[in-house]
């Protein structure tokens, strides 16, 4: 249920792009600030700006409004289920709308016979212990 809370720069511009981010249930009360500040250091957030906090199934209207418009959304921080994964990518495929799901799941690693073995061990710990795992390559 916890999760890394993205960072500023990269949540803004996807989110003036007109995707929509939706907060994790387990840390309402950080993705509401998170949310005040996007909003309130976004002068055009009305009309672009689209981000709430809270669970799914309240939101799910909201992240299907306008699905009929040809863009991406993109659903995160949060590890979603795979049942709304479904919905929401039912819902899009009604007007081919292009969508991108963060479920978080497995994260294998191939390592190949003539690999730099230190070398891998190094960034697999990274990828593993960055921000004390929990983080969608933990």
């Amino acid at each position: 249920p916890w999760y890394c809370t993205p960072g500023f720069s990269p949540v803004k511009g996807l989110l003036c792009c007109g995707n929509r981010w939706r907060g994790g249930d387990h840390q309402t009360a950080g993705e509401q600030v998170r949310l005040h500040l996007l909003h309130w250091y976004s002068p055009a957030h009305g009309d672009v700006l689209r981000a709430k906090c809270g669970a799914v199934p309240a939101h799910l209207p909201w992240l299907l409004g306008d699905l009929n418009h040809s863009r991406l959304m993109l659903i995160s921080p949060s590890a979603g289920s795979p049942s709304v994964g479904r919905i929401v990518m039912t819902a899009a495929a009604k007007h081919l709308t292009p969508v991108t799901l963060e479920l978080g799941g497995k994260n294998p690693c191939y390592v190949s016979d003539t690999c730099d073995v230190q070398n891998v061990a190094r960034r697999v710990a990274w990828g593993r212990f960055f921000n004390a795992g929990q983080t969608c390559v933990a």
